[in-house]
């Protein structure tokens, strides 16, 4: 109990910080969707802005709900990436919170702005949706093959054994395809989205129950367990998920962050480093969808066409 009081109060008690601002031996740029506290960068963007954390499930939906109508944009949408392919995707409200758990090393407590809302995947990525933008991962395209062949009810399984790099120029792949800007998200980002305004390890819990994660083998259909406030399935358990960050930031070396422990022994503090380059055997993702004026185009044409569709 201590332990989240303390990380509770720190919201208001602890500086600010910028996660994103440096460069890596990878020479990748890091988004600058999360700013230091004062300056949310959000002027172009109509968005509400929230300050109070931790917040409980209802008040996680009606923010969501909320800023789904300043936006015009709908919570939960799918986009289509091949035909009969989609990829759904849930609205995450911009806020603050205070990310990191006082028992980790690298990962400490710290007050983070999210300076704006994005769009999320509400699943890991399957196989199915990888073949779309297949890239060039040896050991991967090796273990979708094994699918491909003997194991084809497994194509809508989270995808695993994958490299940083590979999910990274997926999303490249998919941003100049679909014209939006796909990406993994940052260590901030997806701790915030799990955590949904929750100072729980568990979302729901200090301890993990049956029914609110996959945490055995062997890897499964996402949307098994329980979804957290926001709509997002399997942020604990299942696969580990790559995010975009360096796993010390500041430190010039190619190790990036996985967090999600495939056990859910930790829960959403679950963190351990990887090479850019290689991948553990669970290790999967899924995406980001930036929030910027190109996607709020497309999708307010979207749904004036579906007004007109249903009036007709």
């Amino acid at each position: 109990m201590t332990g989240v009081i303390s990380r509770a109060l720190r919201i208001t008690a602890c500086s600010a910080v910028l996660l994103s601002g440096c460069r890596d031996a990878t020479r990748e740029q890091p988004p600058s969707r999360q700013t230091a506290g004062g300056s949310d960068g959000l002027a172009d963007l109509d968005c509400p802005q929230y300050r109070v954390w931790p917040f409980d499930a209802a008040e996680a939906k009606r923010r969501q709900a909320e800023t789904a109508v300043r936006l015009g944009v709908p919570v939960e949408q799918t986009i289509e990436l091949a035909d009969g392919v989609g990829l759904e995707l849930v609205l995450i409200p911009a806020g603050r919170f205070v990310m990191g758990f006082e028992d980790s090393d690298l990962n400490k407590p710290r007050e983070v702005v999210i300076a704006r809302p994005f769009y999320m995947g509400k699943l890991e990525l399957t196989w199915r949706q990888y073949m779309v933008f297949k890239q060039k991962d040896h050991l991967a395209n090796l273990r979708l093959d094994t699918v491909l062949k003997h194991e084809r009810e497994r194509l809508d399984h989270p995808i695993q054994g994958i490299a940083w790099r590979t999910c990274r120029d997926y999303c490249k792949a998919a941003s100049k395809a679909l014209g939006c800007t796909m990406r993994l998200p940052t260590e901030a980002e997806w701790e915030y989205a799990a955590g949904a305004g929750s100072t729980k390890r568990f979302i729901w819990d200090d301890v993990l129950r049956v029914g609110d994660a996959n945490a055995s083998r062997p890897v499964q259909r996402g949307g098994q367990c329980r979804a957290n406030p926001w709509g997002l399935y399997d942020m604990i358990g299942n696969v580990s998920e790559l995010v975009f960050d360096q796993y010390r930031a500041g430190k010039d070396e190619p190790v990036r962050t996985v967090r999600d422990d495939p056990g859910g022994d930790k829960g959403i503090a679950a963190r351990h480093p990887e090479l850019w380059t290689s991948s553990g055997p669970y290790d999967g993702f899924r995406v980001v969808v930036e929030m910027d004026q190109k996607l709020l185009s497309s999708l307010k044409v979207r749904k004036a066409m579906e007004i007109r569709t249903q009036g007709s």
